[in-house]
C-alpha cells in the first residue's frame, strides 16, 4: 500500500517520511510501518535521511512540485490526487480541513454533509467519513441537534484545548521517556539548536515539524494508549497553528517555542525527568497567551470566501 502510494505520485516528494506520521496517515500501528520503510529502503525506493525519516528517491514516479500547495505541506498526500488503492476520504480530507480551520479563526460554522459531498463530487458516506476523522482530532463535533459544527477559536475554547494538553502531556512524557530510542533525543536537540540559530529564517513547515517532534513523536512512546487517544483529540490547536501561520501570518519575529522545546529536551537528556515535565507544563501554559495574541492580530477582512457546504453561525 505504501509502495503503491509512492509509485502513483500520491505521496509528496520533498516531505520527509516519518514513521509516526505515516502510521497515522494509514491508520495502523508503527511496527508494520517501521518494517515497510526498512524494506523500501533496501529496495532503493526511499533513502534514510541524515536526520530523521526517509526521502523518496526521485526516480520512482514523477515529481509534482506544481501541486505542492504550501497550505497543504503538512499532509503526505497530494490534494486532488485520486488513488483507488486508498480510502476515498483521504482524497478530500486536507481540503476540507483547510476550509474549516481557516474559518474557525473568525466564527463558528455548521457543515452540511450532503452539500459537502456534492461540492467534492463524492458520496455522502465519504463525506461523513471525512467529518468523523476531523471529529477524532477535535476540529468538528455534533451540536445538541446532532448537526456538524466547528467551533470558533474563542479564548475559552483555546484555553480548554491547552488545559487538556497540560494535564495529559506531562503524564505522557513521564511514561514515554523510558521507551525513547537511543538516537531520538540527540537528533531532536540538533534540529532544535540549528533552527534556533537560523531563526527567523525558517519555514512554517519547519515549525510544524519541530512541534510534531516533541508533542507527537516523543509522546507516542507513552504506552498508555488511552492517554495517547485523548491527546489525539486535542490535536485541533496544533492543526490550527499551521493554518494561522501559513494563511494569515508569517513566521514570528520572536521564537515562538523552539527555546522552550530545547529546554525540555535538554532536561530529558540530563536525566531530570521532573524538570522536563515542569518545563513542558510551563511551555504549554505560556502557549495559551501566545496563541490568543496571534488570533487577535488577524483582520476580519482576511476571512475566506464562502463555500457551499459551510454556513457561518452567530456567536
Amino acid at each position: 500500500m505504501l509502495l503503491a502510494a509512492i509509485e502513483s505520485g500520491a505521496l509528496r516528494r520533498g516531505v520527509p517520511l516519518l514513521e509516526v506520521q505515516v502510521a497515522e496517515q494509514f491508520r495502523v500501528s508503527r511496527a508494520p510501518v517501521r518494517k515497510a520503510l526498512g524494506l523500501l529502503a533496501e529496495k532503493g525506493v526511499i533513502r534514510k535521511r541524515s536526520g530523521r525519516g526517509y526521502d523518496i528517491v526521485e526516480r520512482i514516479g514523477t515529481a509534482r512540485p506544481d501541486l505542492q500547495d504550501p497550505a497543504e505541506q503538512g499532509a503526505y498526500f497530494i490534494p486532488g490526487e485520486t488513488d483507488r488503492r486508498r480510502p476515498a476520504w483521504q482524497n478530500i480530507y486536507s481540503a476540507v480541513e483547510r476550509d474549516l480551520v481557516s474559518r474557525q479563526v473568525f466564527a463558528s460554522v455548521r457543515i452540511n454533509e450532503q452539500a459537502l459531498a456534492d461540492h467534492f463530487g463524492v458520496s455522502r458516506t465519504v463525506a461523513r467519513e471525512v467529518l468523523l476523522r476531523l471529529q477524532e482530532v477535535g476540529i468538528v463535533d455534533k451540536d445538541d441537534r446532532m448537526r456538524w459544527v466547528a467551533r470558533k477559536l474563542t479564548a475559552d475554547h483555546v484555553f480548554d484545548l491547552y488545559e487538556m494538553r497540560w494535564i495529559l502531556e506531562p503524564v505522557a512524557l513521564r511514561k514515554a521517556v523510558p521507551n525513547l530510542p537511543p538516537g531520538l533525543l540527540p537528533r531532536l536537540r540538533e534540529d532544535l539548536a540549528t533552527a534556533l540559530e537560523r531563526y527567523p529564517r525558517i519555514s512554517v513547515q519547519k515549525l510544524d515539524e519541530l512541534e510534531y517532534d516533541l508533542h507527537v513523536d516523543v509522546l507516542s512512546y507513552c504506552r498508555n494508549r488511552k492517554i495517547i487517544q485523548m491527546l489525539f483529540q486535542q490535536r485541533a490547536i496544533m492543526i490550527s497553528h499551521h493554518y494561522i501561520f501559513d494563511l494569515y501570518l508569517s513566521v514570528p519575529e520572536e521564537d515562538p517555542f523552539i527555546g522552550e522545546h530545547l529546554t525540555i529536551v535538554d532536561n530529558i537528556i540530563a536525566g531530570d525527568v521532573d524538570a522536563a515535565v515542569d518545563s513542558l507544563t510551563a511551555h504549554l501554559q505560556a502557549s495559551v497567551t501566545r496563541a490568543l495574541s496571534r488570533i487577535e492580530t488577524i483582520s476580519p477582512e482576511k476571512s475566506p470566501p464562502a463555500v457551499p457546504y459551510i454556513r457561518l453561525l452567530e456567536d
